[in-house]
């Protein structure tokens, strides 16, 4: 099975913020506000939601370091 990018099957998504917290202070995973993946992590920030790629998901992301942008299907 692949991961269709939602948030809810996140495996953050099935524990509390606490637990998240404390398991990845480096990374940060939270629901944008259609039901996708918002993801920080070293400088980058990764946003996931559901497409009909083979995948399961598409994402765009942007690194803050370097300002650079892309997107994966």
């Amino acid at each position: 099975m692949t991961w269709d990018g939602r948030y809810e099957n996140t495996k953050e998504g099935k524990r509390s913020l606490e637990e998240d917290i404390l398991d990845a202070p480096n990374k940060v995973r939270y629901p944008t506000s259609d039901g996708g993946t918002v993801q920080e992590k070293d400088g980058r920030i990764d946003v996931y939601f559901p497409s009909d790629s083979p995948k399961g998901h598409s994402h765009d992301w942007y690194d803050i370091t370097t300002n650079e942008t892309g997107h994966h299907d």
